[in-house]
């Protein structure tokens, strides 16, 4: 996620990058490790993002569409599913999840333009 745990939607580019880079940094140090995925801030992100999680050395961007992952997915645009305590603590049910069996009726995130992109 990013420093503040600040959604992205409607950021100016040049804050989106400062949190991304504090944050990738902020992790790396504490835990040693080299960082290269970011997880949207409650999967929420406009679509314009991936240039700069690449500037700002990522490999990889998930979001939180719970839409199946296809091979063409951009890198930066990897959907993934909302994992919950009620989920796991149901075999059952967190296998049907994986299995991506249609339990509830998916919502597709809406983009949006930020006020900040010229183009």
């Amino acid at each position: 996620h990013t420093h503040h745990h600040t959604i992205l939607e409607g950021l100016p580019p040049y804050m989106v990058e400062k949190e991304l880079r504090e944050s990738k940094a902020l992790i790396a140090d504490k835990l040693q490790y080299e960082v290269d995925s970011f997880c949207y801030p409650n999967g929420r992100y406009c679509g314009n993002e991936g240039t700069i999680l690449s500037r700002c050395g990522y490999c990889f961007g998930f979001r939180l569409d719970n839409m199946s992952l296809k091979h063409s997915t951009d890198n930066f645009y990897i959907p993934r599913f909302l994992v919950s305590e009620r989920k796991v603590s149901n075999s059952a049910y967190f296998k049907l999840c994986l299995l991506e069996v249609p339990l509830y009726r998916s919502r597709p995130h809406n983009l949006i333009q930020s006020r900040y992109d010229q183009n």
